[in-house]
């Protein structure tokens, strides 16, 4: 998942990218609504340790093989063997997307993904290694498959905020604990602000995709903790631009003291456990949030997004039709979850022709009509028994290969772009900067 960037891994990463070779070729056969993606050249997967630079390669191919930018998020999968470096499932803001949310520096790198209008990528990593319904548990976290590429969306937006009470003092401790730095600015709950991930608190009260548990006062300090069916909270939804300031309801997490030497950064509970701990009730509001962030701007966004699936394989080496099918069951169930998680406030249209026409709550327009109608218009939830329903979303079970036209695929080719000037710059500068950083530590 997702940690928090420090400035001397940022400029080693942006090194090596530098070194990576640049996909020159790309070519794609769309397999009903799903793109299949040839890494001709092996420079896409050669790319995997940073996962920008994976993603931004991933997308530019996309492109290049001829699909038009209409699309809001890309998410890749891969049929080629990963490694515990290349193969966890990250998601990557390529826009940020409003001010208010916690993202401090303003950023676009459409031209590294060779797109004006994507706004995220997610790498879900190698096909074999995710449960093969939607909805079958992880091996290796507390989701299902279905909720990690929730969570990997919601980076879009999640998880950066800290708030203040008015006292003087700046919060973090919503968010999980990394690792204590020795100096810089400590004032977010006496460390700095990247010293926190971007994940919520395994001690915030959230049930949300982005960590957390729910949790219940039983008074006297202690509390019961427990996780069931995340999705994105009202708070999440804040963030994302489908909810409103007046709609969020009060907030609160444990005060465990010190976070340096707690497990705030743990993992959430999986479903069916109940743990109980002991600490200090701390209550906040999303007016604290503003106070320490600012107003969200804008304050609501569309509430309907575009996103193109897409598997990437090794050249002369393409995916079985389970494979595409596997695939085109994740789509067809992001719809439907996607819905439900977001209490139907937001939709989402996965096909390729872009012709959804969103939800009750959230028509493709991406124009909500009401907070009433949102409420209503939702999917369902996971379903973590591994199985899938007969009506709408996924509508195959593990193993199946429906959701795939039968003949020949469309075939498209193009030249992929390289990272534009301005980025390299920026690289350059991170670089030099770290080195400065580097020697004025040596000579104290």
């Amino acid at each position: 998942m997702t940690r928090v960037w420090r400035c001397s891994w940022l400029a080693g990463t942006v090194a090596l990218a530098l070194l990576c070779p640049v996909p020159r070729a790309a070519r794609a056969a769309d397999v009903g609504e799903v793109v299949v993606l040839e890494d001709q050249t092996g420079a896409i997967n050669a790319a995997g340790v940073i996962t920008q630079d994976y993603l931004g390669r991933a997308a530019c191919a996309f492109y290049a093989a001829g699909h038009g930018d209409a699309f809001d998020g890309l998410v890749f999968f891969t049929t080629i063997p990963q490694t515990f470096l290349t193969g966890t499932p990250a998601g990557w803001p390529v826009k940020a997307p409003a001010k208010g949310i916690g993202l401090d520096l303003w950023f676009d790198l459409s031209a590294s993904f060779c797109s004006p209008r994507l706004r995220h990528a997610v790498r879900m990593g190698e096909l074999a290694a995710l449960p093969d319904s939607p909805d079958g548990l992880y091996s290796t976290y507390p989701w299902t498959g279905i909720e990690v590429l929730g969570h990997e969306m919601g980076h879009q937006w999640l998880a950066y905020v800290s708030f203040a009470k008015g006292d003087g003092l700046r919060h973090c401790m919503l968010r999980g604990f990394n690792s204590a730095s020795s100096d810089g600015d400590m004032t977010c709950d006496g460390h700095k602000v990247s010293d926190y991930i971007l994940h919520w608190s395994f001690y915030f009260n959230t049930g949300s995709l982005m960590y957390g548990n729910e949790i219940v006062d039983l008074g006297g300090g202690k509390f019961r903790l427990q996780y069931v069916k995340p999705r994105y909270s009202p708070l999440d939804q804040y963030l994302m631009g489908l909810r409103s300031k007046s709609d969020v309801p009060a907030q609160f997490l444990v005060d465990k003291g010190d976070p340096a030497g707690g497990d705030s950064s743990a993992l959430p509970l999986v479903a069916g456990q109940t743990r109980e701990t002991q600490g200090t009730r701390l209550d906040f509001t999303v007016e604290d949030i503003v106070r320490a962030e600012g107003e969200r701007v804008p304050a609501r966004e569309s509430c309907h997004w575009k996103v193109a699936f897409a598997i990437v394989h090794a050249a002369g080496k393409p995916p079985t039709a389970a494979e595409i099918a596997k695939v085109d069951a994740y789509r067809k169930r992001w719809e439907e979850y996607y819905a439900w998680a977001t209490d139907g406030r937001g939709s989402v249209d996965t096909t390729l022709h872009g012709g959804g026409q969103g939800t009750k709550g959230c028509p493709a327009s991406g124009i909500q009509p009401d907070a009433s109608v949102a409420r209503d218009g939702g999917g369902e939830a996971s379903r973590r028994d591994g199985t899938v329903s007969e009506g709408g979303g996924c509508g195959c079970h593990a193993g199946a290969s429906r959701g795939t036209d039968e003949g020949e695929p469309e075939e498209r080719t193009g030249a992929s772009c390289a990272p534009d000037v301005a980025f390299l710059v920026v690289a350059l500068l991170a670089i030099r900067t770290a080195r400065a950083r580097a020697r004025r530590s040596s000579d104290e």
